[in-house]
């Protein structure tokens, strides 16, 4: 919790059979490895591995999984920033094999592979992908998302490259509000910016966000996309919300 992982030549964190570790706040960047999992490799994990609220960016993979690689294990990944990772044959930003991963409310951006899947890439899984938002990866095939074999359940996210069948996925630009300078919050014009981003108010529907201001959740009717929105834990960011701010609307979900 809390760390800062940086220019490992093995990998940012290795997490082995039967482990599960919790993977919260942390900046994992500029990691580079021969194998799997260039950002972070879990293989095996006995029961429910968090990755919550990191900042996973520049990782490299010379196989699999530039930012994130799980391995027969059920990993809970939310509210994380994961852009600007490669790998070479499949899942740019994440790889997912056997079992079953949630990947919810994280921004998956500019993140890139040779082959199969820049954004993410499933393969013998059921996952539940949903409340993301997917932009401006790259692959051969898949630019956002490759599904290699499995039945996903894919709903409510923002997918760039195409107009992805399922409930709620919409294919629009999201609006960041700097992400030239790695700031990811959605554009609001109550929040002084010149547009209001479309992915604020548009995901699940049984979601509300856990915190109203302008560095969170902005969406009073249903949760915001991307890793400021949703009902689970707020992210600890690398900005901070301002001095004395309070929420506007608290639940419970």
């Amino acid at each position: 919790i809390n760390n800062k992982i940086t220019r490992n030549m093995v990998g940012g964190i290795v997490s082995g059979y039967n482990c599960c570790p919790n993977i919260i706040n942390n900046i994992i960047s500029d990691n580079n490895t021969a194998g799997n999992g260039g950002g972070i490799f879990i293989d095996g994990a006995s029961r429910y591995p968090v990755i919550r609220g990191n900042v996973i960016t520049h990782n490299s993979s010379d196989s699999v999984g530039g930012g994130i690689f799980c391995y027969s294990s059920n990993a809970r990944i939310f509210k994380n920033i994961i852009n600007n990772n490669t790998a070479v044959f499949a899942g740019g930003g994440v790889y997912c094999d056997e079992f079953d991963i949630a990947l919810i409310n994280n921004v998956i951006l500019n993140n890139s592979v040779v082959v199969y899947g820049g954004g993410y890439y499933g393969t013998n899984s059921n996952s539940v992908l949903t409340n993301n938002i997917f932009g401006l990866n790259s692959a051969l095939y898949g630019d956002d998302i490759y599904i290699d074999s499995g039945s996903p359940q894919i709903t409510y996210n923002n997918i760039q490259s195409t107009i992805w069948p399922g409930i709620g996925n919409i294919s629009v630009d999201p609006l960041f509000r700097d992400p030239e300078d790695g700031d990811f919050h959605l554009m609001s014009i109550l929040c002084g910016d010149p547009y209001d981003s479309p992915c604020i108010d548009v995901s699940d529907p049984t979601i509300l966000d856990s915190l109203l201001d302008c560095s969170w959740g902005l969406g009073t009717v249903r949760s915001d996309m991307g890793a400021y929105g949703g009902g689970l834990d707020t992210m600890t960011s690398i900005f901070d919300p301002p001095e004395n701010s309070q929420p506007r609307k608290i639940s419970l979900s």
